[in-house]
């Protein structure tokens, strides 16, 4: 009994003085004169210039943690130039695991985060050093190190983040602000929920008299990686949007998307979303996405179906400029299936089927990968009452029907669209053809 006393005594002294070590260290060592050094091995390390101009603070129990203020990491090019800034910062992780050889690392905070990108007219971008880091470095992992376990993260937070992008080539700018972002604890294989918000402007080229589009963001999903990072799946994604600005004016249009799971592989890159649900206004499709890559070709397509209450009131909404047709109640529901395959930017739509005022239209649509596209109609209707669509403003009740010949041409379209009866007036047709043929396109 007394010895067991004299070894628990002993353990407990042990850590005593540990603990007191610990504060010693922490109560008398300034962290902030190592600042130089901690700044000059970032360099030496990356070739990238670190910025602490905020007080450096270390707390060592539960969590051998590190808390930075204001700080910036900076560009090869131009070293006053700061790609990577943020307000505070803190990550710890947990010591005695630690002294185990497991990392645990605390969730991580990350205060006023702000990504400074630009793009110059050669096309390079002053973040593409960070990404480099790791090819430039050379080093090829050891055993030891290919079978260390992936360190346990308990989350991240961004708060009150912000990104610009400049694109000097285009002049366009993207801002975003208000970025939020929580990840749950990760751990290798582990279902990992993420949420986001933000506000995000695009600023059209200075050239353009277009005002600028503003959308507010929030995007919700659970991610689960697989050991060796070659695996991804996505579960309860979901999107929700407002778009606003532009050609959609202060009203906007709403923007949701809905997937229940979306899977990704690397090798080869594949990809699976089998029920995809998207809403645009009062537009609601509905689609089942696979992608497979096979010898450097990557071929995506699925089945798809489209059901708009008002195609007006979509054209509307969207803010396109489309003279309405004579008949008020014209371009109302439309309903649409179809199966689609995008192989080498060459679209294959087929078999399509639609339903529009009462018309059902079948057939297929083809669009080619050269670089002039052609799109190719194939359809045919049942009946059709040309009336309804004639141009209210340019149409006067007198004068006869003529198709605009001259416009059609011009559009990069070719094909033929029929209707085994149509009528414009007092006049009736069977089996009506129209013939299209681009003018730059070969028969």
């Amino acid at each position: 009994m007394r010895a067991r006393r004299w070894v628990v005594a002993i353990v407990v002294g042990s850590f005593a003085l540990v603990a007191i070590a610990v504060a010693t260290l922490t109560l008398l060592v300034d962290p902030n004169v190592f600042r130089d050094e901690i700044e000059a091995a970032v360099r030496a390390r990356t070739g990238l210039p670190l910025r602490i101009e905020g007080e450096l603070d270390i707390a060592w129990f539960p969590w051998l943690a590190v808390r930075t203020g204001a700080a910036g990491i900076g560009s090869r090019q131009d070293a006053g130039e700061q790609v990577v800034k943020w307000e505070s910062a803190r990550v710890g992780a947990r010591l005695v695991p630690l002294l185990q050889g497991r990392l645990v690392i605390d969730r991580i905070r990350v205060d006023g985060l702000h990504l400074d990108l630009r793009r110059d007219a050669t096309g390079h971008g002053n973040w593409e050093d960070l990404l480099q880091l790791d090819a430039q470095s050379g080093s090829v992992p050891d055993a030891d190190s290919a079978s260390r376990a992936t360190p346990e993260i308990a989350g991240l937070e961004i708060r009150d983040g912000a990104v610009d992008f400049v694109d000097a080539r285009s002049g366009r700018r993207v801002q975003v602000r208000e970025w939020n972002l929580d990840a749950g604890e990760w751990r290798s294989a582990v279902e990992l929920p993420i949420r986001s918000s933000f506000s995000v402007v695009l600023h059209q080229a200075p050239e353009s008299d277009a005002a600028p589009l503003r959308a507010e963001v929030q995007i919700d999903l659970h991610v689960t990686v697989s050991d060796d990072f070659s695996a991804f799946e996505l579960r309860d994604t979901t999107l929700d949007a407002r778009i606003e600005g532009g050609r959609f004016g202060d009203k906007g249009i709403p923007i949701e998307m809905r997937a229940a799971k979306l899977s990704f592989t690397r090798e080869p890159l594949s990809f699976s979303a089998p029920d995809v649900a998207l809403r645009i206004a009062d537009a609601r499709v509905q689609s089942s996405v696979e992608g497979l890559e096979r010898d450097g070709t990557l071929r995506v397509g699925g089945p798809v179906t489209v059901e708009v209450p008002s195609l007006r009131a979509l054209i509307a909404a969207l803010g396109l400029e489309v003279s309405p047709p004579r008949d008020p109640q014209a371009l109302g529901a439309l309903e649409a299936s179809a199966n689609w395959a995008l192989e080498n930017d060459a679209l294959v739509i087929e078999p399509l089927r639609m339903k529009l005022d009462g018309t059902t239209i079948a057939g297929r649509i083809t669009r080619s990968a050269a670089e002039s596209a052609v799109w190719t109609v194939d359809l045919r209707g049942d009946e059709i009452d040309l009336g309804r669509y004639v141009d209210v403003e340019e149409k006067k009740d007198d004068e006869p029907f003529e198709l605009p010949v001259d416009a059609i041409r011009a559009l990069p379209l070719r094909g033929s669209l029929a209707f085994d009866r149509a009528r414009y007036g007092d006049t009736q047709m069977k089996n009506l053809r129209l013939h299209l043929e681009h003018e730059g396109s070969v028969p």
